[in-house]
């Protein structure tokens, strides 16, 4: 079976177009530490080393922009320690909508869902410098919107 992720896929991962704000990895590291505590945040941070990208999730700048491949990377790192299938990954994601400030202030200032996804696609660009968020799928009865 291939690894999830070796050096050459990390190599291959940093040539994607684009960067991510530092949040993201602030919020990963955070899930990782409720979940396996801080040895376990350690341990993905030597993997990261081992792949030839090491990141101190500690230091890392939540406002600055980092590579969009580095993020990949990571993300198949946490998921290489753990040995976590894709629904952990997922709810890994998930748990960055819990805690995230700006998705608190959609939800207690804005009061429709077409009014929150109009703002999320316009903040869009503030966390990511390619993509755009498309609608997966909505219903409107039940205020539910899974966005892509």
């Amino acid at each position: 079976m291939d690894e999830i992720i070796n050096r050459e896929i990390a190599q291959r991962l940093m040539k994607i177009k684009g960067e991510a704000r530092g949040t993201h990895f602030k919020n990963d590291a955070d899930f990782i530490i409720k979940e396996k505590g801080e040895d376990g945040l350690k341990n993905v941070e030597k993997e990261l080393e081992r792949l030839g990208y090491p990141i101190e999730y500690k230091k890392i700048n939540q406002f600055a922009f980092y590579p969009a491949g580095l993020r990949a990377i990571s993300l198949l790192a946490i998921k290489k320690v753990f040995d976590w299938p894709d629904e952990k990954i997922k709810e890994l994601g998930a748990y960055a909508m819990k805690v995230s400030w700006i998705i608190r202030i959609f939800t207690k200032y804005f009061f429709s869902i077409e009014k929150v996804f109009e703002e999320a696609q316009k903040t869009w660009a503030k966390y990511f410098t390619v993509g755009e968020l498309e609608v997966e799928e909505s219903n409107l009865e039940k205020n539910m919107l899974f966005l892509n």
